[in-house]
């Protein structure tokens, strides 16, 4: 008598925990346990926007020319060094003049020497001209005479040219810089025998490079080339350098690297102190035209990598949407597919435990 009431009682003792257990998974009760979420909500907001565009590179000179003798010979005299600042027109170096001033006293002097022909041939075709009226002499004579004058004419004029070629060729022994700029090689000492002919610029004597304007030349990804236009602002961020400098795109070529598929950016800058050094390493950020992105904050978003989503409050529930992300900054992602502004974002510490049509109740 008594094992059965002993049993009876263990039986009410199951029933009541299976109703306690039922009790607990009532949709009444799931929804004060989901009231309960610390929540909070936040707006996809749609806004203007700059993605900097990044880009790296290296400092360029302006112009860079390995300057040579354009006439040949020994060389003379270097009147500059690495590191000297010139002016245009300045003397760089000379050649020996010798053989050259000799050629240009030569020239001069068959030209002295056709000037005197073509007097005496001329003299000669006029007393020809006057015995001819006399009948004294032939017209076969007459033009021969005609054509000695003609001749010489011809030899004088061929004469001017070697004068003149002799005295560019003079004056062209000694170099003077093409543009302002900076020395920043020397080739060779004085003494050394240079022509004019070798090719490849083999025979240069000095560098000079124009860096009172710097280019940096820098690669972007090709995929934001309808992003960039010349004109838009960037700063410049150089090895060196501990200002970022400020400058506008100058030039975007028009070639691809289809290796890198890379696309070659040119940035002019203002250098007139020389700070800038060709060769230094640059980072570029490049800010394109503004446009309407929506963003929210970085932990919002959840999933990996690949299989980013969030959940946003439509009527009182919990709403799971996969989006399509990408860095915006520090604090903020830029949603570029799946939200489009507007929507009503879920965060707070128990985001982790929200399911898909979970009810949240208006927050």
């Amino acid at each position: 008598m008594i094992r059965l009431r002993h049993f009876k009682m263990m039986g009410r003792l199951v029933l009541a925990a299976l109703g306690a257990m039922l009790y607990l998974a009532s949709p009444s009760i799931a929804k004060a346990q989901d009231a309960a979420l610390n929540l909070r909500l936040v707006t996809a907001e749609l806004k203007n926007v700059q993605s900097p565009i990044i880009g790296t590179g290296t400092i360029f000179a302006h112009k860079t020319s390995k300057i040579g003798p354009i006439v040949g010979g020994q060389v003379r005299e270097i009147y500059v060094n690495v590191g000297d600042r010139v002016q245009k027109g300045d003397l760089l170096f000379k050649i020996n003049p010798d053989r050259y001033r000799y050629a240009f006293e030569e020239a001069k002097a068959n030209h002295a020497m056709a000037v005197a022909r073509f007097n005496e041939v001329k003299s000669a075709l006029e007393r020809a001209q006057k015995l001819f009226k006399k009948d004294s002499i032939s017209q076969s004579q007459l033009d021969k005479a005609r054509s000695a004058v003609a001749l010489v004419k011809a030899e004088i004029d061929a004469a001017k040219v070697r004068v003149d070629k002799a005295e560019t060729d003079l004056e062209d022994t000694v170099l003077k810089a093409p543009f302002a700029g900076a020395i920043t090689f020397r080739y060779v000492n004085e003494g050394v025998y240079l022509s004019s002919q070798v090719p490849g610029g083999s025979s240069a004597i000095v560098e000079l490079q124009k860096i009172d304007i710097a280019i940096a030349i820098v690669q972007v990804p090709a995929r934001e080339l309808e992003n960039l236009y010349v004109g838009a602002p960037v700063k410049l961020m150089i090895d060196g350098i501990s200002t970022p400098v400020n400058a506008q795109i100058s030039i975007i070529n028009d070639k691809v690297d289809i290796e890198t598929r890379t696309l070659e950016v040119r940035i002019g800058m203002e250098n007139f102190d020389f700070a800038i050094k060709p060769g230094l390493f640059v980072k570029a950020e490049i800010l394109p035209k503004s446009r309407s992105a929506v963003v929210i904050p970085r932990h919002a978003v959840q999933g990996p990598r690949d299989e980013h989503y969030v959940f946003v409050l439509q009527g009182g529930k919990a709403v799971r949407k996969t989006v399509h992300t990408i860095d915006f900054d520090a604090t903020l992602v830029e949603v570029v597919s799946g939200l489009t502004g507007n929507e009503r974002v879920l965060i707070g510490p128990d985001l982790l435990r929200l399911k898909d049509g979970i009810a949240v109740g208006e927050l």
